[in-house]
């Protein structure tokens, strides 16, 4: 009644491009992508919605290759995110145009700051990958990996065109680029 289409990471390049559906979204489970061949997730007529997160990681060959192609609209569910190159290596991206971005935002009909986690970038990522006219809105909740987008230790991330709006703390967190650790402060 919900979800047209329950999905694994894994199975949502299978489904293609230009078909119709209704309902809440298309709903993809807390699982890893771990193709080491590119796949593609595109639009659909509705969002994808990630209720946990969704590891982008292969221990095989150079890792896990996803594109994220224009117009393709995420809705993240409480404690919702994408990790990617945590463990194991990956390329990942999400390419939009000005006027077709990549949307990353709350699930929720009544959106509020750090409805989701994030988007997280780490030290296994691949060189190549990138963000384009991606627009992020109504994350990072998490307490550690603090912005709607977080760049772990990595430069191999390239950011542009990009919108940030309404996070809990920070659209863009740089830990790579951070060197002292927050004072603590009596409460």
């Amino acid at each position: 009644a919900l979800y047209p289409l329950y999905l694994t990471p894994n199975a949502v390049h299978t489904i293609g491009d230009n078909n119709t559906f209704s309902g809440d979204g298309i709903y993809i489970t807390p699982n890893t992508y771990n193709h080491t061949t590119e796949q593609t997730w595109y639009p659909q007529t509705i969002a994808y919605v990630i209720d946990g997160i969704v590891d982008v990681e292969s221990s095989t060959g150079s890792g896990a290759i996803l594109t994220i192609a224009a117009g393709t609209n995420f809705k993240f569910k409480s404690g919702g995110g994408i990790r990617i190159a945590s463990n194991h290596p990956a390329t990942f991206k999400a390419v939009g145009t000005s006027t077709n971005p990549i949307v990353f935002t709350s699930s929720l009909a009544t959106p509020q700051p750090g409805n989701w986690k994030f988007v997280r970038f780490d030290s296994y990522l691949n060189a190549n990958s990138e963000l384009n006219y991606c627009n992020f809105s109504y994350g990072g909740s998490d307490t550690y990996y603090k912005g709607l987008v977080t760049i772990g230790t990595t430069t191999n991330l390239t950011v542009q065109n990009c919108s940030f709006s309404n996070s809990q703390r920070y659209g863009l967190y740089n830990l790579s680029l951070i060197h002292i650790s927050e004072p603590t402060r009596p409460y």
